[in-house]
């Protein structure tokens, strides 16, 4: 049970390894205030934003990024608020066990980056609003893989960009 704080802004470069959190863990990566995590080249199993604390408040609040080429393999139900994602390169977030559902709050993940793909496999996606995903740039893509959509509003907004779907994909609202 140790715990990796951050004092200064860093990036995390995981070199293609993956680190695997324990069930229901408290917060092991402490981000210190004012302070950037980007996280990149990583699978995180047993994904959840509770496995992070995030210390300060308003603008002062800290921050995690996640960069390029990052798998956040999601084993529970997670609910994500607002401004709890923010993408700045290929990610997939992926369920793995059928029962796993991803409740989306207003602006909950945001997609930014030229060419980057958010790719959404093996879960029940709760869109709880209109807005639940930015997606930041014209040439990003949203993919739908072997999930199920829940849509009470639309869910997505789009300044521009692509949206695929792939193998059994189900929208109910």
């Amino acid at each position: 049970n140790e715990n990796v704080a951050t004092a200064k802004t860093m990036i995390l470069d995981g070199n293609s390894s993956s680190i695997t959190f324990g069930p229901k863990t408290t917060a092991p990566f402490i981000v210190g205030e004012n302070i950037t995590l980007t996280i990149q080249n990583i699978t995180l199993e047993n994904f959840n934003l509770s496995r992070f604390s995030f210390l300060g408040s308003g603008s002062s609040k800290a921050k995690i990024i996640f960069g390029d080429n990052v798998i956040l393999r999601v084993s529970e139900d997670i609910t994500i608020t607002t401004g709890g994602l923010v993408l700045t390169g290929n990610t997939t977030i992926m369920g793995v066990s059928n029962a796993s559902t991803l409740d989306l709050d207003s602006q909950a993940i945001s997609l930014t980056g030229a060419d980057k793909t958010l790719s959404l496999q093996g879960l029940n996606i709760n869109y709880k609003a209109a807005d639940a995903i930015k997606i930041n740039t014209s040439s990003a893509t949203l993919v739908y893989k072997s999930s199920q959509v829940y849509i009470q509003s639309s869910g997505v907004t789009f300044d521009n960009g692509n949206l695929k779907i792939h193998d059994e994909v189900s929208f109910c609202g």
